[in-house]
């Protein structure tokens, strides 16, 4: 919490009614509940085995990032996520939950799809600029969210987080805000709250937080592994491979020859697979464009077996037109383009303008009657 030490001891630090009243309201020590988060905060560990429970589902919000992205409930469904409230211009608490927050972040290197989202409390300062300048004064880290709000998306959601935001009219302690960490899990209900003043809880919401974690990755793997071509759709394989003049077409087992841009041919077994999956532009299929994301970062060990084996279990293609070389660019909008499909295709003089669209390929053939 910001404003000095208004928290545990507040009284004896607090001279006047109306400072002491603001302790009432979110200060820990004076009040045992005196915001409806307080009353969730638990001081002991828990045991083994037992479970983490539901508390409240978290409000739905829409908040810039300051990396410019939009970040929402919605966008965070399927990651654990931590989220804080601080303020860049803060002098005293704000430093120190940070530096605390990058401590936990390491300790949780291990759990990539855990996110740490940390909300603004200074509307009229803190916008996407200052949060970059604040954020490069601490360890790079993707996974941290910076996000800034109007006072009005900020109150609200403050209110669903069941936490205060007081702005004191004090030129030294402008604003008073919750000093609580909120964990939410993967499908956005609120499942613990932890005070940041006791150093113990920061172990014990990465513990928490992993846990919630590895149970997440865990029924996500039940879910693409359920059914046999369950992978290819729930990763979105079939959005590209399924359009021959996207991505090249799956399938076929470990007999499956494909020619590759440098014009090279390699049979298409579980290493290629694998490699075409973790770094896909390592040896791109003659004809194509390397449009394909890496998905090194999001899959598991075990999740990558899935997808191999529902890819092996494929039927062979129609057979691949023959291309050489790799993709071509489209002379309209200069987009890199797939070479191999006939329709998108425009003999030219020599030789062949390959297009991303028919559109592209009316407005040349315009220009060039």
């Amino acid at each position: 919490m910001q404003t000095g030490r208004i928290g545990r001891g507040v009284a004896s630090a607090c001279a006047v009614a109306g400072a002491f009243a603001l302790a009432l309201l979110v200060g820990r020590g004076v009040a045992e509940s005196a915001t409806p988060a307080e009353s969730y905060v638990r001081s002991a560990p828990r045991a083994p085995g037992e479970p983490i429970p539901r508390l409240f589902r978290a409000p739905a919000f829409d908040l810039g990032e300051a990396r410019g992205a939009r970040v929402s409930r919605a966008s965070l469904e399927g990651h654990v996520w931590i989220a804080s409230f601080l303020f860049t211009r803060c002098t005293s608490v704000c430093p120190t939950l940070t530096a605390r927050l990058v401590q936990l972040q390491r300790a949780m290197a291990s759990s990539p799809g855990v996110r740490f989202v940390s909300i603004s409390v200074d509307p009229e300062h803190d916008d996407a600029d200052a949060l970059r300048a604040y954020a490069q004064a601490w360890p790079a880290d993707p996974r941290w969210l910076l996000l800034s709000a109007s006072r009005d998306e900020l109150d609200e959601l403050a209110r669903g987080l069941r936490v205060a935001v007081v702005r004191t009219g004090d030129t030294r302690d402008p604003i008073v805000h919750s000093r609580l960490l909120t964990l939410v899990d993967a499908d956005g209900w609120v499942r613990g709250i932890y005070d940041s003043d006791d150093v113990q809880a920061w172990a014990r919401i990465a513990a928490d937080a992993e846990a919630l974690d590895a149970t997440t990755r865990t029924q996500r793997h039940d879910e693409i592994t359920r059914a046999d071509d369950a992978p290819l759709h729930a990763l979105g394989c079939t959005g590209c491979h399924d359009r021959r003049e996207v991505a090249p077409p799956l399938g076929g087992g470990d007999g499956r020859v494909v020619t590759l841009a440098t014009g090279e041919t390699v049979m298409a077994d579980d290493a290629y697979l694998r490699e075409s999956i973790l770094r896909p532009g390592a040896r791109m299929v003659a004809g194509y464009a390397p449009l394909m994301p890496s998905y090194a970062a999001s899959l598991s060990s075990g999740e990558l077996d899935a997808l191999v084996v529902a890819i092996r279990a494929l039927p062979a293609p129609a057979p691949m037109p023959t291309v050489s070389g790799g993709p071509a660019i489209d002379p309209v909008c200069h987009m890199h383009v797939s070479t191999t499909d006939a329709a998108l295709t425009l003999h030219v003089g020599d030789h062949d303008e390959h297009f991303c669209s028919r559109s592209c390929l009316d407005t040349y053939r315009a220009a060039h009657p």
